[in-house]
């Protein structure tokens, strides 16, 4: 690619601001201007420079900053997001277009529009997503999906180190406050001068919604408190994701539970993710369905999915509302001590992960059973990812996962590369440690393939003998994190937990 000339670069993204990112003729002069600034250039000549493609513009951006000295190397990319913060319309005309279309048009026309100016502006950055390795892994009764996450950049170590001993930054608070609108931006705080924001009300606060740069699926949206308070899962849960689902009934919304282990990465400040994506769980057939009086206008049922998830299904919000606070309230003091289930020690330990979306009319709310305590035979978590799988997924297990969509770290694509070296007799596993000591974590799983395989496979079933084995892992951690596992006794211990909600299975 040719380097673009510091005049011939304003040209192309005047160009590209007007097509791709709503700039208004009144805002040209205006708009040329603040890049003459930016880019130190004190003479500039209009002409038709075009330059439709987004990843080429920004790295012309910047190369050209490299080349006149106006940025270093390692802030690189605060440089190119505040030139496409300045490309894109202001947050004000970004909202009042958005409701506009939610008005008078649809929801669904509303968050294409705000999605496609994500994209458009680089936020979203669809070219490092599209590297992302994604599969469908299908089981006789249910399917997951995986995918190992090679989008997300590592942290660099030298930036890093420019915060190591920096104690004063509280602002923003954390990288899900609203003070995160046009921030610059600095190590543990990404830049987003090109994120754009709604506000909306959830039960009567004020909230928020924003797309994730990462995508992990379709329209993959953060639902965010306006205020930085912590994670909890209460009644007034419900009555949000019921609200948001009726603001945009073409998303589902779930929030993570609220207790670390079997929560998100961030529990400090309430929030919720969804999207458009029909997640595996959604597809799972029911296992048990059930009556509770005074609820007769819900559908109940117990799913035959891999962890334990109720489902409601119901017209009526209030009532799915009400049940869904009855159950939380039963959980969180529940207890079973015959399967490691306590519910309090010094700290809460009971949890639910809660999802809402609406087919046509019907809500249906799931309500996944979680538990987040440790001993000393699990000190991971005794309903979490156990040791011997450690090695595929070792975080936390959230809400995307317990939905059954499982996000691998990128470092796997390296590692079994490697691995696949060794089942096809290129190397030994004694000599690949040597040149990749990271290999140590999949020891037990190298010595195991061996035995069942060999070291003499074809490259076509290596491939095939690894996507089964991450597959069977994923399968079996997601059961890790069942409270009644599917067994003969599991089975039992759930008939006591469903008699204490007031369920009765319907054909005994």
């Amino acid at each position: 690619m040719i380097i673009k000339e510091r005049n011939a670069l304003i040209n192309s993204l005047i160009s590209y601001a007007r097509e791709k990112l709503y700039l208004a003729s009144t805002d040209e002069v205006y708009l040329t201007n603040l890049l003459l600034s930016k880019f130190h250039l004190q003479n500039y000549n209009v002409s038709e420079e075009k330059e439709n493609n987004l990843d080429d513009l920004i790295t012309s951006i910047e190369l050209v900053a490299l080349k006149e000295n106006l940025v270093k190397e390692e802030d690189l990319e605060l440089f190119s997001t505040a030139i496409m913060g300045m490309l894109t319309p202001l947050p004000s005309v970004v909202q009042t277009k958005f409701f506009d279309l939610l008005h008078h048009v649809s929801s669904e026309e509303a968050c294409r529009f705000l999605y496609a100016l994500q994209v458009n502006n680089h936020y979203i950055k669809l070219s490092r997503i599209k590297l992302n390795l994604f599969w469908k892994a299908n089981f006789p009764n249910n399917y997951l999906e995986i995918t190992i996450n090679l989008s997300k950049p590592e942290k660099d170590n030298k930036a890093t180190a420019k915060l190591a001993n920096d104690v004063s930054i509280k602002y923003p608070k954390c990288i899900l406050c609203y003070e995160n609108l046009g921030y610059a931006g600095r190590v543990d705080s990404p830049p987003r001068q090109n994120i754009r924001l709604v506000d909306f009300k959830l039960a009567g606060e004020d909230w928020f919604m924003q797309y994730s740069p990462y995508q992990y699926y379709e329209e993959h949206v953060v639902v965010i408190h306006k205020k930085h308070v912590n994670m909890k899962i209460d009644h007034s849960t419900f009555i949000k994701l019921c609200d948001f689902v009726d603001l945009f009934p073409h998303y589902f919304v779930g929030s993570n539970a609220s207790l670390p282990i079997v929560g998100g990465s961030i529990l400090n400040h309430e929030h919720f993710q969804g999207g458009k994506h029909m997640m595996p769980v959604f597809a799972s057939a029911t296992k048990y369905e059930f009556v509770k009086k005074g609820y007769e206008d819900c559908q109940i049922a117990y799913l035959n999915w891999y962890n334990s998830c109720l489902r409601i299904i119901s017209p009526n919000r209030d009532k799915i509302i009400s049940f869904a606070s009855e159950i939380l309230h039963i959980w969180n003091n529940y207890q079973d001590e015959q399967i490691g289930l306590i519910a309090h020690t010094q700290q809460q330990h009971n949890a639910i992960t809660p999802i809402v979306r609406k087919v046509d009319q019907y809500y249906h709310l799931y309500l996944i059973l979680r538990n987040n305590r440790t001993n000393e035979e699990y000190p991971d978590g005794i309903f979490h990812a156990h040791q011997p799988f450690h090695n595929i997924k070792k975080e936390s297990i959230g809400l995307i996962e317990a939905m059954g969509l499982f996000i691998l770290p990128g470092r796997l694509k390296k590692q079994f590369a490697a691995v696949q070296e060794i089942l096809m007799g290129r190397v030994t596993y004694l000599d690949a440690i040597i040149t990749n000591p990271d290999l140590i974590v999949h020891k037990n799983m190298i010595a195991e393939l061996l035995s069942e395989y060999g070291a003499s496979n074809s490259e076509q079933r290596v491939e095939l003998i690894l996507e089964k084995y991450i597959n069977d892992t994923c399968k079996q951690i997601l059961e890790c994190t069942a409270i009644f596992k599917n067994t003969s006794i599991g089975d039992s211990h759930l008939r006591t937990f469903l008699s204490a909600v007031g369920l009765e299975i319907i054909g005994g």
